[in-house]
Order: structure tokens, then sequence, then C-alpha cells
């Protein structure tokens, strides 16, 4: 997509002549000459509320000194708990808590601006953008980045724009992001943010639906911790799942709260060959989608009914043929057609796995959209993997879920030909891989991940700034409670219904 150039105006009202308060226009400083460090890290600046907050990695800090960096041309003083700081000094802030507040005052050209320090065990993200952030094209913005989790600091230009379908009605939207190396958008730039895979591709997720922000994050952990598919033998870098780690974003000095920054599901995680692969995203509910038929024909075109072709981006006939006959089969074949050719098109143990996984976690939202549809190379089967997890775990924040049942099962027509007719004995290969994932503590692996996530926005105070933030009275304790009890009732029901029915 075409980028805008921006000349990156730096938004410092938070510091100097706040527009909120009626002293004139922000001052623009394409030099970024506001900008403070601690011991090489960004503090991040929120306006609205006058806080900064920096980034530790750790709940509490012994004796924590840090040496204090900033434009002696913009600042006058810096003072640290009325302690004035001259910049390259090194400042003794003694044993830090993570729920400790400092107060810090800015002068500058003889007056006073007062915040509050705070720390967080997240990593920081800041947006700076002149224009605002739109579905499309992508706009040119800079980006600074605070990698606690590599102890690095990222200063880069990224293109970015609104992403999601239904969620950009939501107040708080998430975001694509493409890193370049200038400030015209030239070239890209590849990083291995946060240790996750090197790449140019980020997807800022806000997860505004699930109140716990972590359902989408838990899901892909869960499905990775026994999604399978023959292919991977041979490309063992491949993932069928994206990672990500949560971060805390601000815009313009304005804080947006808690996000995951996520790697994206594509050629390049799937490790799909590049001639012979495919990669079909599932974005609709239609007949296609749900395997029950074809209403329409597919052309020359990146979209069909529900499907958006992601690789290769070619406007190909050709490239719906194998979907297409797959669908076509489940749909259409005669019972002896279907149970002799299906697993020749699909990779059977992974469709076992997915089936599983969408009953386990009731990926509502996920048996025909939000899926992707994938070929390795010429001659191999269809896989599966999952996309969009926020509507799992119970989650009943949303009006397509509100009242779901926790004792529903899900399926569609590719599931229920292959149990109706007991394809190659499909019952008893999908009662046998449940046992072995059932008996594999399945239950802790989830809970233990989530506890670690909302345990670190609790102690970290995100849960009380995202509250604010969002007008919003999220009790993360009690969304772990919750997540538990579901998930214990629902593997229950599961269970009971393989052994009673498979």
């Amino acid at each position: 997509m075409r980028l805008f150039y921006l000349n990156l105006i730096l938004i410092i009202g938070c510091i100097k002549n706040p527009s909120d308060e009626g002293q004139g226009e922000p001052v623009i400083d394409i030099n970024s000459s506001w900008l403070i460090k601690i011991n090489d890290y960004y503090c991040t600046f929120d306006k609205e509320s006058k806080i900064m907050l920096f980034p530790i990695d750790s709940v509490y800090l012994n004796a924590f000194n840090g040496v204090i960096e900033y434009s002696d041309e913009h600042y006058d003083h810096i003072y640290i708990n009325g302690i004035m700081v001259n910049s390259g000094e090194n400042f003794n802030f003694g044993n830090i808590e993570i729920e400790d507040t400092i107060e810090v005052i800015f002068k500058i050209d003889a007056e006073e601006l007062i915040y509050t320090l705070h720390f967080t065990k997240f990593p920081t993200v800041m947006i700076f953008t002149e224009e605002v952030i739109v579905d499309e094209p992508k706009i040119l913005s800079r980006l600074i980045i605070n990698d606690l989790l590599l102890n690095k600091t990222y200063d880069t230009h990224a293109g970015i724009e609104i992403r999601g379908g239904t969620s950009q009605n939501y107040p708080k939207v998430s975001y694509d992001l493409e890193l370049l190396e200038n400030e015209i958008g030239s070239d890209i730039r590849k990083e291995e943010l946060f240790g996750l895979r090197n790449d140019e591709n980020w997807h800022l997720d806000a997860m505004y639906i699930d109140l716990s922000r972590s359902r989408n994050m838990l899901g892909m952990k869960t499905w990775s911790s026994f999604a399978r598919a023959n292919y991977l033998v041979e490309e063992t870098k491949a993932k069928l799942y994206q990672r990500g780690h949560l971060i805390e974003l601000f815009h313009n000095n304005v804080y947006l709260g808690v996000y995951s920054f996520n790697e994206q599901i594509d050629k390049k995680q799937l490790q799909l060959k590049k001639n012979g692969g495919l990669l079909y995203k599932a974005e609709g509910w239609t007949s296609e989608t749900t395997y029950s038929g074809i209403d329409i024909e597919p052309d020359s075109s990146l979209y069909w009914s529900g499907f958006e072709l992601k690789h290769p981006e070619e406007m190909n006939l050709d490239n719906w043929e194998i979907l297409y006959d797959f669908i076509h089969l489940v749909a259409y074949a005669d019972d002896n057609t279907f149970i002799n050719y299906i697993e020749e098109v699909i990779d059977i143990g992974n469709s076992i796995d997915y089936f599983i996984f969408i009953n386990l976690i009731q990926a509502n939202d996920n048996t025909g959209k939000n899926m992707f549809i994938c070929r390795y190379d010429e001659g191999y089967p269809l896989f599966f993997a999952p996309w969009d997890l926020d509507l799992t775990f119970g989650n009943t924040n949303s009006v397509w879920t509100a009242e779901t049942s926790i004792n529903i099962l899900l399926s569609n027509n590719l599931y229920n030909r292959l149990y109706e007719l007991d394809a190659n004995d499909y019952r008893y290969k999908v009662k046998s891989r449940w046992n072995e994932i059932y008996q594999n503590n399945i239950y802790d692996y989830i809970i233990n991940d989530l506890s670690m996530t909302l345990n670190k926005i609790i102690e970290s105070n995100v849960d009380y700034r995202e509250n604010t933030r969002w007008n919003l009275e999220t009790d993360y304790f009690e969304e772990l409670n919750n997540i538990s009890e579901w998930l214990s009732i629902r593997l229950i029901v599961f269970d009971n219904y393989i052994s009673t029915n498979y």
C-alpha cells in the first residue's frame, strides 16, 4: 500500500504549552528534543493524566540507579523527588517497588510542569503521526520501542493502518505495522522484536472485546501445545500459530492501554513454498467457508465468497482450484467418494486437532470464519490454522456469544460428514487423540499460562491504567477465576461428549 510522507510532528504539548490548558499550540520538534531516557530506555508520556511510564524487569529493584539523559536545549532543569538532575548524571532512586510513584518537575522557559513517574513490567511502545490513522492506506509514523525482553530500544519508522473488520467500530482499535528504514518509506526494515521472528510486518492487537486481554494469545499457545501437520517433519521452523507479547501503547503522547504485539500468520510463519504453497483466509460466514455448498463460482480475483487468497497474491483462477475441489468434495460427493478421497485432500491429523481445539476452548467464531486453510506445496494435503481467538474460553462480552451455553459443541459440514460416515475410523482417531491431550494436563498448562499473564497485568497496575483509559471496571482476579472455572467445566463437557459419542 502507498505510504504518505509525514514530517513526523512529535507532539510535546504534554510538556510545553499544553493545548488543553489554553497556552498555545503544541511545539513541533522533529528532533525529539523533549524525549527523556533512563538507562537507555525512553520514558513514555500521557499528557492527559500527566503520567510518565518507565519499564523495569522486576517488581522490586534494590538501590536502583539510573543515568538520566535529556536535551539541555529543551529543558532548563529537571527535578526528581525535588533533586535537580543534570543530563548524563546518575540518579539514585533507592529501593523501588513497582507500585511506587515519583514526582518529576520539568522547568522550561521558567515555567514548571509536574508529572508523576510510574513503573511497569511491560515493554512500552510510542507511535507518533501527523495524520489520523485510517484503515487504508498506511501512513508514515515514527515508532519507539522499549524492548524489555531483549534489553534493547528501537527508534525507527513504520507504516501504520487500522486493521480488522467489525473490531474497527470499537473505541480501542487494532493496528498493522510495517517497519521502514527511513522517513520517506522507501525501504522495509526487519527486526527481531521481543524475541519473536525477524520481520517487517507486525500486528498490534487491541483485544477490546476480551476483558481479560489474554484470550487470543492464550488460545494460540494452547493450539501450539498439540497442533500437528504432516509437513512439519520437513519444515521444523514452521509455526501453525502466532506469538506475541503484551505491551503498553502510546500514540502522540496519549496512553492507549495494553496491546498484544504479535507476529502475523502468513507464508513466512507457516514456511509455505513460494511456488507450490497456498494460503486462504476465511473472513466471513458463507456456504463455501462452512463447506456446505458452492453458491458462487470463483473468478480471477484475490477474493471468493468469504475467502481471501493470501498466497500467492496473484489474480489467477487456477489458485482457487484446490480449495474449490475440497469444498465440492465435502459438500457434494457421494459417501464412498468422500471416504476414499478425503484423506488425500486434507491432513486428517491436523483436522482432528483443529476439531478438538475449537471445542476445547469453544471457539464460536472459528468453525468457518477466522481460520486459515493452507497447503505447504504441490502434492501435499490442506491443513488448518486458527485466527482471532478473542471469542473463546467462555467470553460472553459480545452480542454473538452473550447467550452461548457452555454445553454447545462446535462443528461444520466437514466434521459432520467425517463423524456420520466414521470415515477411515475417524471416531476412534478423534477419541484417541483427545485422550492423549486430556491426560497430558491440558488444564494446568492453560491456567498456568493465564495466571502468569493476568498476575503480571495486576502487579504492574496495568489493570488500573487500562480500566481508567477505557472507562471499564474489569477485575482481573475475577477474570482469572471465571476462565479457570469455565475451563474446568468445559473439559468435562467435552470429555463426556467424546466418551459418549466416539
